[in-house]
């Protein structure tokens, strides 16, 4: 009898020393220095902060809804080199995926970017900045307003310009109904005395994107203007939304 009680204390004191085992945590990864709608062409490099418990194996560049892996890196810095040149210009959803020496993953959130493979794409300086808030007071009458509603941002062009892309992003606040948000570019001080390029667009969900090509009878240096409006105005009397918008000049 004491044997066998001396062997049951002696099993549970073995199984009490073993050590628990460690919990393996997945890999974390996000965008070390890249901006939403940074300008795109050719061969650009994406840095990526990712770091593991037990180390990082690889960290992918992830690009478009499909998630198509177009770059990655094996090694610390995780400085991607990603070619673009096979990419339509626009806007790009791009995401990073870390994995880890046991083989889980982790993806980064997606980050809009704009790809345009022209000889060379710039960001005007405005002159009104490129971020703002629509404001529609409870009482707006567009008979007799206020307030301006439509908001323009302007910039001078530089010669040889062939094409401008243009993006509006917003976020709708909690409680509201979506906004409808047109946006167009042209020529001159504003859409009222200036001359739209190209159709306006209209969307609910930003980004909202617009690519036009300058047309040869038009001119294609001084002022121009991006030109966002909420198009549903009338269905958020006493509300506000913040945006942002940017441009690219393509030559």
């Amino acid at each position: 009898m004491r044997l066998a009680l001396a062997c049951s204390l002696f099993v549970v004191a073995a199984c009490a020393a073993e050590p628990t085992p460690a919990v393996d945590l997945q890999p974390s990864v996000a965008f070390a220095d890249l901006k939403p709608y940074t300008g795109m062409k050719k061969a650009v490099t994406v840095k990526a902060s990712a770091s593991d418990d037990h180390g990082v194996y690889a960290v992918e560049l992830l690009a478009g809804d499909s998630r198509q892996v177009v770059a990655r890196a094996t090694q610390e810095p995780f400085d991607i080199v990603w070619s673009t040149i096979h990419v339509a210009d626009g806007l790009t959803a791009v995401r990073l995926r870390a994995t880890d020496s046991s083989g889980q993953t982790s993806e980064s959130e997606p980050l809009t970017v704009i790809v345009a493979n022209g000889t060379t794409m710039t960001e005007p300086a405005y002159l009104d900045g490129n971020s703002g808030n629509v404001l529609v007071p409870a009482d707006y009458d567009p008979a007799a307003p206020t307030v301006e509603l439509d908001k323009k941002n302007h910039w001078s062009n530089p010669a040889g310009v062939t094409k401008i892309m243009a993006v509006v992003d917003w976020a709708v606040p909690a409680g509201q109904s979506p906004w409808e948000i047109g946006l167009r570019v042209g020529i001159g001080e504003c859409p009222d005395s200036g001359t739209a390029i190209g159709a306006e667009v209209v969307g609910t969900q930003g980004p909202l994107f617009l690519s036009v090509d300058v047309p040869a009878d038009q001119a294609t240096t001084g002022m121009h203007f991006v030109h966002m409006r909420p198009a549903n105005w009338s269905a958020h009397k006493g509300e506000s939304l913040p945006y942002s918008v940017h441009v690219y000049l393509v030559k």
